[in-house]
């Protein structure tokens, strides 16, 4: 009679740990779909605002080269009047 009483508490007490854990996750699932749409959401707006520097930047990238350009050629003028 008393092993079946042990029995019974041991089963008992892993069902309630079973249900434990059943429920822990289903808890990390809710939270880690929940950050997988955090970082989906935020991914996706540091794409958009690349995209709207990347235009500002190959604006400035072409001052650059046209800087640069009539630096080297002054430079090659410089060397060719003397």
């Amino acid at each position: 009679m008393e092993a079946t009483i042990k029995k019974l508490a041991i089963t008992e007490d892993l069902s309630h740990v079973s249900k434990e854990i059943f429920d822990f996750r289903k808890e990390m699932r809710e939270g880690f779909a929940c950050l997988y749409n955090q970082l989906f959401e935020n991914t996706a707006m540091i794409c958009k605002e690349i995209a709207k520097k990347q235009k500002s930047n190959i604006k400035w990238m072409f001052v650059f080269w046209i800087g640069q350009a009539a630096a080297t050629v002054g430079t090659i003028l410089l060397f060719l009047k003397k």
